[in-house]
């Protein structure tokens, strides 16, 4: 008896130990990880608004005290100061080529990086709102009124343009699937979509409140938005919601304080809510990893999707990102 117990006893152990070692190695991993290449105090004051060029070797950054900076992030050192903006410096985007760098302030005004060169201004523009099409032969932005309007970035001719909003602006721009369309997020919580073959204005959804950010999947099926009250400085409770880029329909939605959000896979989103940047999945709308914590004014993701660039205040920390 003494022999059989001492049989069952080992037999349970080693049962439980396998089911323990099982367990173990179940929980899934990481899908990624973020390890910090540097961090420095920025010029120019509080930066509201940064962009990674294509190779994600040099930054712009735009700030309160209305300075364009062109930086060597890796070197921590400044190339270029272009002439400064009466405003402070709404957003910034570089081209996909890299050879035009378009911001708003008191206008637009798209650059030369390497020269400083003015390539095209427009004075009245707002402080949001702004898109390069994939192959950067388009730009669209939203003035202040709430007009948006698409130009070719060869002639800088208006190509079409639509009222948004009759008083209110833009808060957020992007090209829809294959370039066809530019969504525009208003003020008031509406979705248009523009079709630029046709020039068809269509208002698709009414959202509970301003969407402030749209990213559209890279597949073209969805684009996510984030609407609620605050800014990007300062985050309050915000909607997530997915939605169907033909039809334009809200698929899913769920509260969560999120401002900035991007794409970084196909079934993959980063996005921060001011104390911390975390991974989701855009089909099930749900966080399933925290990256970073601590304050973030800032979040910008590098085209190739190698590199993040944090901001708080006038410091900046810069990532590569571990698959």
């Amino acid at each position: 008896m003494t022999r059989s117990r001492t049989q069952l006893c080992a037999t349970l152990t080693l049962l439980a130990t396998s089911l323990v070692g099982q367990s173990a190695t179940s929980q899934p991993r990481p899908k990624l990880e973020l390890e910090e290449i540097g961090n420095w105090r920025m010029a120019g004051g509080t930066t509201f608004s940064m962009a990674f060029d294509p190779t994600g070797c040099i930054l712009a950054s735009g700030g309160e005290q209305g300075e364009i900076l062109l930086w060597d992030w890796k070197k921590r050192k400044i190339l270029r100061r272009y002439k400064k903006e009466q405003n402070w410096i709404g957003i910034l985007r570089f081209s996909p080529d890299g050879k035009q760098l378009a911001l708003m302030a008191s206008g637009l005004r798209v650059l030369d990086p390497d020269s400083g060169r003015d390539l095209f201004s427009h004075t009245g523009g707002g402080l949001h709102g702004l898109a390069y099409d994939t192959k950067g032969k388009r730009l669209a932005y939203a003035a202040g009124n709430g007009t948006v309007t698409v130009l070719d970035t060869q002639t800088w001719k208006p190509l079409r343009s639509f009222q948004a909003h009759s008083r209110l602006p833009v808060r957020s721009l992007c090209f829809g699937p294959k370039d066809a369309v530019v969504f525009a997020g208003t003020d008031r919580g509406h979705i248009w979509r523009l079709d630029l073959a046709s020039g068809e204005e269509i208002r698709e959804e009414t959202l509970a409140s301003t969407p402030q950010g749209l990213a559209l999947l890279p597949d073209g099926r969805w684009i996510l938005t984030t609407s609620g009250g605050g800014t990007e400085f300062i985050p309050q409770d915000q909607l997530l919601e997915r939605i169907d880029a033909k039809t334009g329909k809200v698929q899913a939605e769920t509260w969560s304080k999120v401002w900035w959000l991007r794409y970084i896979g196909s079934d993959l989103v980063l996005a921060h809510d001011g104390q911390q940047l975390s991974l989701w999945d855009p089909r099930k709308l749900e966080r399933i990893q925290v990256l970073y914590k601590g304050a973030i004014s800032l979040a910008r993701l590098s085209p190739d999707k190698k590199r993040l660039a944090l901001t708080h205040g006038a410091t900046l920390n810069v990532f590569r990102i571990l698959r």
